[in-house]
C-alpha cells in the first residue's frame, strides 16, 4: 500500500534522557508538554518516533506544521 508523503513541514528533535528517569519523562511528555505543544497555532500533529532499537534514553519526536509560515510563527511563540 502506498501512503502519500505530506508536503508539510517537520521538525524532529532527539533528546538523551537519563534511563533511570525515562519513565517520570515520558510521563511529563504525554501529559504537560504535548498539550501545551499542540495549542500553539499551525502544529497539526506531533508524535513519538520508535524503531525498537532505540539506546536507553533516546526520546525521539516529531511534530508536524501546517505549512512554512506556520514553522516561524510557533518558533516565535
Amino acid at each position: 500500500m502506498n501512503t502519500p508523503m505530506s508536503d508539510r513541514p517537520l521538525l524532529v528533535v532527539r533528546a538523551q534522557v537519563d534511563p533511570g528517569v525515562m519513565k517520570e519523562f515520558e510521563l511529563w511528555h504525554r501529559s504537560t508538554h504535548l498539550p501545551l505543544v499542540l495549542r500553539i497555532p499551525g502544529i497539526v500533529s506531533a508524535f513519538r518516533a520508535r524503531t525498537g532499537r532505540e539506546p536507553p534514553g533516546e526520546h525521539l519526536m516529531v511534530y508536524e506544521f501546517q505549512d512554512e509560515e506556520a514553522v516561524q510563527s510557533a518558533f516565535a511563540s
